[in-house]
């Protein structure tokens, strides 16, 4: 799965938003937040505790593909006590998850990457 989504959404085509007004950014980043809350609501609703993966994968797909930001999806793994978790990184910091809440994680896997490898 990472690699079918890695090869299909690392194409899409980025927006460059340098040129768009405050007031346009403004609207386009309350859309994204519209969407990011909507998905971790429905993905708390999944059992397990898988919801991160499903959560990082539906919105790796929805930002890159109506938004155009070139965010990675990324999965990372804690040693001891083994745990994993998978989030999101626009270059080189979180997209919308705190760097505490990932810190501890050693990256495994990042889109960009394994779309130029895979």
């Amino acid at each position: 799965m990472f690699k079918i989504y890695s090869q299909e959404y690392e194409k899409c085509a980025l927006v460059d938003y340098s040129n768009y007004t405050e007031k346009d950014l403004l609207a386009i980043n309350k859309n994204m937040e519209l969407m990011i809350s909507t998905c971790v609501s429905a993905c708390s609703m999944l059992p397990f505790e898988a919801k991160c993966i499903h959560q990082s994968f539906f919105l790796y797909k929805i930002i890159r593909k109506k938004c155009g930001v070139p965010v990675s999806l990324v999965i990372g793994v804690s040693p001891f006590p083994f745990n994993a978790h998978a989030w999101l990184m626009l270059n080189e910091r979180n997209f919308y998850e705190a760097e505490y809440e990932t810190s501890k994680y050693s990256v495994m896997l990042r889109s960009e990457n394994y779309y130029e490898v895979g």
